[in-house]
């Protein structure tokens, strides 16, 4: 490199006066400063990190066993309330497993925890969810013992199916009494249309039945669902990296300022 060149280059790092100036070196010195910061207390960070994902397998360890397991439960075409109220429109399908999920009252899952041989003071849980754009319901239990939760997952899916056909018979009783009523005060020619009416909600009576259904029985889980040990240890080793992280350079901060 001539010498012409060797002052271009430094020129290209310098100010207007020919100088370097400090701020063109201040980030990389601080990133520096900050990286050497954490080598020297290397220790520190990994006592953390190892505190902390003892920690976390521990508590881990001490939570109690837990296994889930899922039956599926089909909703089948949702034209039986709109037939029964009248309306042209099909009712919609999130709509529909809204209600059918909201049916689901804490009586039946206590009813269902009965059935599944369970006690009140048993540590159970039943939760209900569907995919996106799909007419299946999800009917999940979860307990301390695999057959038990299948149980209670079938046991709850039966529960669902008596609400929903309960609600269903509900519904038919009050339209036909309604009818009837018009029924009685209508006109003579007004009678036969109403009559008509009225003989459909026999076999409205047979969509009732077929509107739900069970379309698979829960199988016994072969391994628990939880506590997930290894995703909460990574969690408590990150965690533990970061609180040794910000310990050191804490621990640093004088030495820092002085550079």
């Amino acid at each position: 490199m001539t010498e012409t060149q060797y002052k271009a280059t430094q020129n290209s790092h310098a100010g207007p006066d020919g100088f370097r100036r400090p701020e063109d070196t201040e980030s990389s010195g601080d990133l520096g400063n900050v990286v050497r910061s954490l080598l020297r207390s290397w220790w520190i960070i990994l006592l953390c990190a190892v505190i902390a994902l003892g920690v976390g397998i521990g508590v881990s360890s001490r939570s109690a066993t837990t296994y889930q397991a899922t039956a599926y439960v089909l909703l089948n075409d949702s034209t039986f309330q709109s037939a029964v109220t009248g309306g042209s429109t099909p009712v919609n399908t999130q709509t529909a497993e809204s209600t059918t999920i909201a049916m689901f009252t804490p009586k039946r899952e206590a009813q269902a925890a009965q059935a599944a041989g369970l006690r009140p003071s048993d540590n159970y849980g039943v939760t209900i969810n569907s995919a996106s754009n799909s007419n299946v319901l999800n009917i999940n239990g979860s307990t301390g013992n695999p057959r038990t939760a299948a149980a209670l997952a079938d046991a709850a899916a039966e529960q669902l199916l008596a609400a929903v056909k309960q609600a269903n018979a509900n519904s038919l009783t009050g339209a036909r009494a309604a009818v009837r009523a018009q029924l009685a005060a209508a006109k003579r020619s007004d009678k036969k249309p109403l009559a008509a009416e009225l003989n459909s909600f026999t076999t409205l009576e047979a969509l009732a039945n077929q509107s739900v259904e069970v379309i698979q029985r829960a199988l016994v889980p072969g391994v628990p669902s939880g506590p997930r040990k290894l995703r909460n240890g990574a969690i408590a080793l990150v965690l533990g990296i970061i609180l040794g992280c910000a310990l050191a350079l804490l621990r640093d901060r004088p030495r820092l300022g002085r550079v």
